[in-house]
């Protein structure tokens, strides 16, 4: 993203997501041709070509491409380290695991959780062992995986260790967000989202089937993904803020499951007599799949055509204006308090930006008067349910003037948002007589 963006500014930037949706198809079809190596060449492709289908018409995969976040180079990278590792076991070991631990230690890079993943790498790696009895094989499989990982991970590694006074120390918040009662709804909410009529609801009987057949045939390669799934997944329960997008790198499972579903059933209508009950069967086998494809990819295909809707992260062109707006009615030197907007009021409006919520009263009122007297032109804008209560204690301290309502994203609790106008206040000092401060005091 970032030699993008040096390359090219914002518009080849933006080009980034889509470009690596294109390469997580590609990295899909070999996912598939890899985990169902021993069926033939012609029904391997048949199944990639179905789960490729089904990951491109996912309406959250379809949403996560018009926004540069990680959630699309994570499940890049993520569905990579297992085409390498599936692939080291057939040879050239040494070889292909380094390149699965490359695309780990760049997972890991993009999104810290991918190393859970880990665990279900090194089981592959046992399981062969466990079959061949070649202890070499395992010992090279596993120096390279490792190692590789590791140097790609450094970097990462190194910035903790120079931020956050630690390698394993993190600067985000998020951490508690995690706990153990969230577990109940964390994981009735991911039900709910993953069986959508968008997303697998339709596709269901084909999932439940796929999954069975993968068992019989593909004992091994099921463990691997199971080990996969549940860790990753069961780690995420834990996440009070968890969604959708969040499980993207786990995506590629259910469309493998649910296209080896769909091409094992036209297998099997297909070896059906010609007798006039088996075709009818055929007809009603081949013209059910269609339709629950067709009906679950409505919603991704209209997204696709839309011109302009709500998304995390996306701001649409009447927004961008808004910002423009915003920055031609603000001093150059002003000081913005903001919640989520604080992004995009720093990169398009041009404006210094505080994020008051977390600060205790004090800290807000003390920060307020500083910059009051420093001469700086302070300002708040209402978009989201944490700058109520600062705006309210503001309001008892200083003036503070109504400028007008500029069209932003709106944040409510819940990590959620609404496109709509927010309000945007003038603070200055409240006056009794003359130009006497009411609530001026001596700073120290």
């Amino acid at each position: 993203m970032g030699l993008g963006y040096g390359v090219g500014g914002e518009s080849v930037l933006y080009l980034f997501t889509p470009l690596m949706g294109l390469l997580t198809l590609v990295v899909m079809a070999l996912f598939c041709h890899e985990v169902l190596q021993r069926w033939p060449i012609e029904k391997r492709w048949l199944v990639a070509g179905i789960a490729v289908l089904i990951l491109a018409t996912s309406f959250q995969q379809t949403e996560r491409l018009v926004v540069p976040m990680a959630d699309i180079p994570a499940q890049v990278f993520t569905v990579l380290t297992f085409v390498f590792a599936f692939r080291a076991m057939r040879g050239q070991t040494a070889v292909f695991a380094a390149l699965a631990g490359i695309s780990l230690g760049v997972a890991f890079s993009i999104r810290y959780t991918q190393v859970l993943i880990g665990p279900a790498v090194l089981m592959l790696f046992g399981l062969e062992y466990w079959e061949t009895r070649s202890k070499r094989k395992l010992a090279e499989a596993f120096l390279w995986f490792g190692g590789a990982a590791l140097l790609m991970a450094l970097p990462v590694l190194w910035y903790h260790n120079t931020a956050f006074g630690g390698p394993f120390k993190v600067g985000s918040k998020e951490l508690g967000l995690f706990n153990i009662r969230y577990i109940p709804d964390t994981a009735q909410a991911m039900l709910r989202d993953v069986l959508a009529e968008r997303e697998f609801y339709y596709l269901s009987p084909f999932l439940l089937w796929g999954a069975m057949r993968l068992w019989i045939s593909f004992r091994r390669e099921t463990i691997i993904l199971l080990i996969w799934s549940v860790i990753v997944t069961g780690f995420h329960l834990f996440y009070a803020a968890l969604r959708l997008r969040d499980l993207l790198p786990q995506y590629p499972i259910l469309g493998l499951i649910a296209g080896v579903g769909i091409i094992d059933m036209l297998y099997l209508t297909a070896r059906l007599s010609h007798s006039s009950w088996h075709t009818l069967a055929r007809v009603a086998v081949v013209s059910g799949i269609i339709t629950l494809l067709w009906l679950r990819t409505d919603d991704a295909i209209r997204l696709a055509i839309t011109p302009s809707f709500n998304t995390f992260g996306l701001l649409t062109a009447e927004q961008r204006n808004a910002l423009d707006d915003l920055e031609d009615n603000t001093p150059t030197n002003a000081i913005v308090a903001v919640s989520l907007n604080s992004g995009p009021v720093s990169l398009y409006a041009n404006r210094r930006t505080v994020r008051p919520y977390d600060w205790s009263e004090d800290e807000w009122l003390r920060f307020m008067r500083v910059a009051l007297e420093a001469g700086y032109p302070v300002y708040l804008l209402r978009d989201g349910y944490q700058m109520e209560a600062p705006l309210k204690l503001t309001s008892t301290h200083f003036e503070v003037t109504p400028m007008g309502t500029f069209f932003l994203p709106y944040f409510y609790p819940g990590a959620g948002s609404i496109n709509q106008e927010v309000e945007l206040y003038r603070i200055t000092p409240r006056r009794l007589i003359g130009d006497s401060l009411q609530d001026k005091q001596p700073l120290s």
